[in-house]
């Protein structure tokens, strides 16, 4: 009975000081049910420990990495990344330093975890001799402790690479920990790691762009079965009809990564290659900090569920976001998240003010596998002819021709407003259907990376303009940057820079699933 209780104890306040904190910075808690009776059985299990302070710190270990987990989110608007970890002992006194200059990031944190691990060492104390206790269970514990960083060593499992959002705040901090020591660091000591410092972007404020910004990021759509790109099919003919609009402009674009978790977080923190680790871990380039800087109303709207977000999230400083909405906000009833409907996210701009100065980023579900689910039958324009092969590009053509539809319906939305509006499309990545042998985008090879990039300028002729100077091949930092310059934050680089430095990165943060040089 007394284990029992100091479980339900310790579970209690380790969970409602996530709760609080959540609470109290307007953020989305998603762990899922599970999650949380997980942590409870293992909290029932620790009870049974003899050793007192091996018993205290395995009960109050997710609550002392929430705390610290706490403190980055505060002065970052981030979580807690592997790489953070290693910045942390090799910059010590100047983390040590900022700090002390900004004290305050440490009030929430400790005003919601201090009393609840007093709580918690007060029960250990109190009822210390009514414990039940199983002899060298604690061993259990270390090899709890030290499992996922030697499997992460020895295997090369990239759990923990980056923070999730369907893990607790402590938890995330246990497997950022994880993967810093079974990944990070012994290729640190070997002088084998690709990391490097950050880019050094600085912004200065620039007269922003006086209207509302659209910012589409798609989802594998490549620039190779688009007709406006010169595919032999019919996929877009709306937007065919808008090559000679003076009010649009494409390019056939760069993106920075081959799967969405790398590429979105290196294009929203406007970085790429082996700066991104610390780039994205600061959050100082992070466009809705940059747009909140600007006192702009910041909104996420996503056909991507907590699940397929659960990477990508934590990555896009959600702090600075006023509203958040994934799948589960949108098409709460939807059985089936690879149907989700990206139609919905035009009616999301129905409830939205575009009057006003602000950022909505849409996040499509796109031309993700499986195509067959990502198109409604009646845009079934190409029918299916029973050949494999064959057929996977009918498909993916027809979720081409169903964003076609998309474009025209948004486009045609805002061209009844009274103040002006930018709609900014890029994808994630591209997408391989055969070309050079690839299929999917997760191979390091071209189809992977050629996305298309395009603009629709409605009462903002200087702003297109500018966009006019993009390079002939924009990549995603180009793209981010010209978006900073909308929100008023002007970087010391400029964004039709060509760097011959441009590299695109594979499935891993830490450049760990290799990188691709370009030319250009």
């Amino acid at each position: 009975m007394y284990n029992i209780l100091l479980a339900t104890i310790v579970f209690t306040t380790t969970t409602l000081s996530e709760f609080i904190f959540h609470w109290v910075n307007n953020s989305p808690n998603l762990v899922p049910i599970t999650k949380y009776i997980v942590s409870f059985l293992f909290f029932l299990l620790f009870s049974f420990i003899k050793n007192p302070k091996i018993k205290f710190f395995s009960l109050n270990m997710v609550l002392i990495f929430s705390f610290f987990q706490m403190c980055h989110i505060e002065f970052y608007g981030m979580p807690v990344y592997p790489n953070a970890i290693w910045l942390m002992f090799t910059q010590f006194g100047e983390a040590i330093g900022t700090l002390r200059e900004d004290i305050a990031v440490l009030f929430y944190p400790t005003i919601i975890i201090i009393p609840a691990v007093a709580i918690n060492i007060f029960t250990q104390k109190k009822f210390s001799t009514k414990f039940k206790s199983i002899p060298a269970l604690h061993y259990l514990f270390i090899f709890y402790f030290i499992f996922n960083p030697l499997r992460t060593y020895m295997t090369g499992n990239t759990w923990g690479r980056q923070p999730s959002t369907q893990e607790s705040l402590g938890m995330n901090v246990y497997l950022s920990l994880s993967y810093f020591l079974g990944r990070i660091l012994p290729r640190k000591l070997l002088a084998d790691s690709s990391g490097h410092n950050s880019i050094d972007l600085q912004f200065n404020p620039t007269p922003p762009f006086d209207g509302h910004i659209i910012f589409i990021m798609g989802e594998s759509l490549s620039s190779n079965h688009l007709s406006l790109y010169g595919y032999g099919k019919k996929t877009t003919p709306f937007l065919d009809t808008l090559k000679t609009h003076s009010n649009f402009i494409y390019f056939q674009g760069i993106s920075s990564g081959v799967s969405t978790d790398i590429s979105v977080a290196m294009m929203m923190n406007s970085t790429f290659g082996h700066y991104a680790a610390n780039d994205i871990r600061s959050g100082h380039a992070c466009l809705f900090k940059l747009a909140k800087k600007s006192n702009r109303t910041t909104r996420y709207f996503s056909t991507q569920s907590q699940q397929q977000l659960r990477y990508i999230s934590n990555s896009i400083c959600p702090k600075y976001i006023d509203e958040y909405k994934s799948l589960e906000n949108i098409q709460p009833n939807l059985v089936d998240e690879n149907e989700a409907d990206d139609l919905k996210l035009v009616e999301l701009i129905d409830h939205i003010d575009l009057d006003e100065e602000g950022l909505t980023v849409i996040h499509q579900r796109g031309s993700h596998s499986p195509y067959n689910k990502r198109y409604p039958k009646e845009f079934e324009q190409f029918k299916p002819t029973g050949d494999y092969q064959g057929d996977r590009i009918i498909h993916y053509d027809n979720t081409v021709v169903y964003f076609d539809h998309f474009m025209q319906k948004l486009i045609t939305k805002i061209k009844s407003q009274n103040h002006p509006v930018i709609i900014i499309y890029a994808s994630d990545h591209g997408e391989g259907l055969g070309e050079e042998g690839v299929w999917g985008h997760a191979a390091l090879k071209r189809p992977s990376i050629e996305i298309p990039i395009m603009g629709y300028f409605y009462k903002a002729e200087k702003e297109r303009e500018l966009f006019k100077k993009l390079p002939h091949n924009p990549t995603h930092l180009n793209l981010s940057l010209f978006i900073s310059n909308l929100l008023g934050q002007k970087a010391n680089i400029h964004y039709n820079t060509v760097r011959d430095d441009f590299i695109i990165y594979g499935n891993d943060l830490d450049g760990f699933a290799g990188f691709l040089e370009t030319q250009f």
